[in-house]
């Protein structure tokens, strides 16, 4: 018996005559398998079945609400990149100011908050149909 990890799941070989190619192999194809299914695995376990490998897999427990699609991700990445470029949560930045770096032009007042508002705004319900 041995253990491996490919990606996050803990995959357990039964069978010490089973290679570490055939192992590797089977667990990605249960992962990929999984994933198209949107399941997360947790563990893998691999025996040997006379001439076949056999394949048990354990799915991840939790909240369903917490897995992400790669869109998503992408896209939530996106989201926190704008917030963080449009209001700044370091100490030392105006919240009712805009510099432009380019033109080296200046914006203050609520002007900026209400722009910066609406244009998060229209990200999110962006985000959301997207």
């Amino acid at each position: 018996m041995y253990k491996l990890i490919i990606g996050n799941v803990r995959v357990n070989v039964l069978d010490d005559n089973i290679s570490h190619t055939q192992a590797v192999n089977a667990a990605r194809q249960a992962i990929l398998d999984a994933g198209n299914q949107n399941k997360l695995l947790s563990s893998v376990e691999i025996s040997r079945l006379g001439d076949e490998l056999e394949v048990n897999t354990i799915e991840r427990t939790g909240a369903k609400l917490l897995r992400k699609s790669l869109k998503q991700s992408m896209l939530d990445g996106i989201l926190t990149a704008a917030c963080e470029k449009l209001s700044p949560s370091d100490g030392f930045s105006l919240k009712d100011a805009w510099f432009d770096n380019d033109t080296s032009q200046e914006w203050h007042g609520s002007d900026v908050i209400n722009i910066r508002e609406e244009l998060i705004n229209k990200l999110e319900e962006w985000i959301k149909n997207a």
